[in-house]
């Protein structure tokens, strides 16, 4: 129906749903020790709660990101 290859369809799709992806399972696993907290389980310190939200804002940065530069590549194609 159109003159994009499946690979490169694939690939494209791959890489743009990876972020979010990544973005989906931190947030679960920050859930899940949240949730244990309450439950007695392994305590974490300081600075692993330091590291998981520099790595949630990373990773929510990239996202951001991304989704920027496919805006602007659109954006460049339809003019």
């Amino acid at each position: 129906v159109t003159q994009i290859r499946v690979r490169h369809y694939f690939i494209a799709s791959w890489i743009g749903m990876f972020p979010g992806t990544l973005l989906y399972a931190y947030i679960g696993s920050l859930a899940g020790d949240i949730a244990s907290i309450g439950t007695g389980g392994k305590i974490r310190s300081t600075w692993e709660w330091a590291f998981y939200l520099l790595g949630f804002v990373a990773i929510t940065a990239l996202c951001f990101y991304l989704n920027r530069i496919g805006r602007k590549s659109l954006e460049k194609k339809v003019d």
